[in-house]
This record gives C-alpha cells, sequence and structure tokens, in this order.
C-alpha cells in the first residue's frame, strides 16, 4: 500500500501546479507538423509544494517520509481543488529553509506519474 502525503493540511497557498500535455509531433521540411496526443494518461500534473511554518516535531515527520519514499518510491496525495487521490514521485530531492525561532519551510516538486 502506498503512503499518504503527511500533513496535507500544512500545505501552503503559494504552491504551484503545472500542467504538460504530452504530444507526439512530426514535423515535414515544407513547414507542415502533424501532431497527436501520446497515449492514453497524456496530461501530467507537476506541484511545486511548499510547507511553511513548521515546528521541529512536524518537520522530522516530513523529512522522513520524504527520505523513506526518496526518488524511487511514490505517494497517494488528493491535490487541492480536486476530488480523487493521485500517485506522485518526489523529483531532485527538497529544500529545508529554517525560519524565525523553530519554525521550518520544506519545498519540493512532486511529479504526477501512471
Amino acid at each position: 500500500m502506498p503512503a499518504a502525503l503527511p500533513l496535507t493540511d500544512h500545505i501552503s497557498q503559494s504552491s504551484t501546479k503545472k500542467r504538460t500535455n504530452r504530444v507526439i509531433r512530426c514535423q515535414f521540411g515544407d513547414g507542415y507538423e502533424q501532431a497527436r496526443v501520446d497515449g492514453i494518461n497524456n496530461r501530467i500534473d507537476t506541484w511545486e509544494l511548499m510547507f511553511e511554518a513548521l515546528n521541529s516535531t512536524e518537520r522530522a515527520t516530513l523529512t522522513a517520509f520524504l527520505d523513506g519514499i526518496g526518488g524511487w518510491d511514490y505517494f497517494t496525495w488528493t491535490p487541492i481543488g480536486e476530488s480523487s487521490s493521485k500517485k506522485f514521485k518526489v523529483t531532485d530531492g527538497f529544500t529545508e529553509t529554517p525560519l524565525s525561532g523553530s519554525l521550518y519551510t520544506i519545498t519540493f516538486t512532486a511529479k504526477q506519474f501512471f
């Protein structure tokens, strides 16, 4: 059973989603181009997730989760504004920024996969 993303109530409203569409293109010498969708799962969402103002316990929970799945395993999460859970992988690790006192911000990129 895949792990669910913890601390989803701490996801910042500054998090952003980028949707890309996989397309196969063929361009001819006279400038004419043909394009078509690439497979049935051709829309891929990539989220830049930001968890702000995490205390030491929340920070430890999230970093242990991210270290546990690394770049090889995946997690499930219901993205902001959506009604169904999707599968995501973390790309390029995560960034941790200390704030004032013992608060932290953690950011990472989560890319949908099928």
